[in-house]
């Protein structure tokens, strides 16, 4: 995870701001799915222990720690990388709150860096998706060290596209050149097109970093306008030319995995991009 992420995530850093879904959480995703879960949570702990309520982002996601600092919560975020620390502060609306803590760890030996049993939320945004597969019962079990006996977990995770729904690459470019899809769904369209061949389903990665040129060839053939590159690059694109690989299971396989080690309470996911029903929101508690 160290030499994957830590080159990568410093280039996608100053790339946030501009980036838009899949990449970054929706603004349906925030509004009503994350917040309400997290105002929930604010109101119980209050009302049952008098204190604040503790959070953990895997990754430096600055909407998170935003929602978390609004409503009062002490929140850390843990990132390998601290230029990404660094350039995501800057996006932040609370970044001087004397509750926004900050982590460098590897999420993989996060314990030995973070209070033992003492966060009542682990939240995260496609950060198991950047994690080799072989290495998420890890994941788990840190998370399970550091979050409290009655803790939570908030956790979005990319699953694999149904093979009745996947489109070939063509058809995405068509779509998207007519303004009938975003910039985020041709991505995530364009990861499982069978023609395009990013998705290894033995392996269970998809390698983002061809996905781009597929849109560069569209242009050079006149299939879409300066504009609309532009667009999906500033999107998009610039994020994935950053190197990062995708570690997937499908939505059955990821629920089963997830059950080993949490009671899953809900599975929600978001409503304003065509593709939010592969980016499943697990809200549990460990058992």
């Amino acid at each position: 995870m160290i030499k994957q992420t830590a080159a990568v995530y410093t280039a996608i850093a100053t790339k946030w701001k501009e980036g838009g879904p899949p990449a970054r959480p929706t603004p349906f995703e925030l509004k009503k799915i994350f917040l309400s879960h997290i105002k929930w949570l604010v109101q119980d702990i209050y009302k049952r222990e008098k204190r604040s309520a503790r959070m953990l982002v895997l990754g430096a996601t600055p909407e998170f720690r935003d929602l978390g600092l609004k409503y009062g919560m002490e929140v850390w975020a843990c990132d390998i990388n601290s230029n990404m620390h660094k350039a995501l502060d800057r996006l932040m609306k609370y970044r001087k709150s004397l509750k926004n803590k900050k982590v460098v760890s590897d999420w993989l030996f996060m314990s030995r860096h973070l209070p033992k049993k003492y966060f009542d939320l682990i939240i995260a945004d496609q950060s198991f998706n950047i994690v080799l597969l072989k290495d998420w019962p890890k994941l788990c079990n840190e998370i399970i060290k550091v979050i409290e006996p009655n803790g939570y977990i908030l956790l979005k995770i990319a699953t694999v596209t149904d093979k009745n729904k996947r489109k070939m690459s063509a058809w995405g470019i068509k779509a998207f050149s007519q303004e009938k899809l975003k910039a985020g769904d041709l991505a995530w369209i364009l990861h499982f097109a069978p023609d395009a061949k990013l998705y290894h389903p033995q392996k269970g990665t998809v390698d983002l970093k061809k996905q781009p040129l597929i849109v560069d060839r569209a242009l050079g053939k006149g299939q879409i306008t300066k504009k609309q590159w532009l667009e999906h690059e500033r999107k998009i694109g610039a994020i994935q030319r950053s190197g990062i690989i995708l570690h997937v299971l499908p939505k059955q396989k990821t629920k089963a995995f997830l059950q080993k080690y949490f009671d899953i309470l809900k599975v929600q996911y978001g409503k304003d991009f065509r593709l939010c029903h592969d980016m499943n929101i697990y809200w549990g508690k460990i058992k």
